[in-house]
């Protein structure tokens, strides 16, 4: 009988790292190209990003504020990029489970945008900001380290 692997997401909105866990205590393996960064944002938005509205009575214009901000759109697409990487492990049978480990807003956009055959994978998910630090501290954070 195969052993299940796990995949581990660790993201927040702007960078995701996914790694391999084949067994308790083989410690994580990153996969081929499993670390995604999303495009650098962009602290200025031109004015012609930003709507316009008249005044009901008169000339004057008003800039309208976004429903969601330029960030939390680049936010969005990044988490959708990230689903797709997972979407197209989980089609050719990469994995078997997924654990998600993510900033909370982002996690909470992750559970938003994954489809439902994915969502049934994940076994884990925690809501905390660990996509910069060291494999090792993921390692124990995650309880899948390398037996010593």
């Amino acid at each position: 009988m195969r052993q299940k692997r796990t995949w581990v997401l660790v993201a927040d909105g702007g960078r995701a790292c996914i790694f391999e866990n084949e067994a308790s205590g083989a410690g994580l393996i990153a996969i081929p190209d499993g670390v995604l960064e999303a495009e650098p944002y962009r602290t200025l938005t031109p004015s012609s990003e930003i709507g316009r509205s008249f005044e009901s009575v008169g000339t004057m214009r008003h800039g309208i504020e976004p429903r969601i901000t330029p960030r939390e759109k680049m936010e969005r697409r990044f988490i959708g990029e990230i689903i797709d990487k997972l979407e197209a492990g989980r089609k050719i049978g990469a994995f078997d489970r997924l654990i998600v480990i993510a900033e909370p807003k982002a996690l909470g956009e992750f559970r938003r945008q994954s489809p439902e055959a994915l969502s049934a994978l994940i076994v884990e998910t925690s809501s905390k900001d660990l996509a910069h630090v060291a494999k090792s501290r993921l390692e124990r954070e995650v309880g899948l380290g390398p037996r010593s």
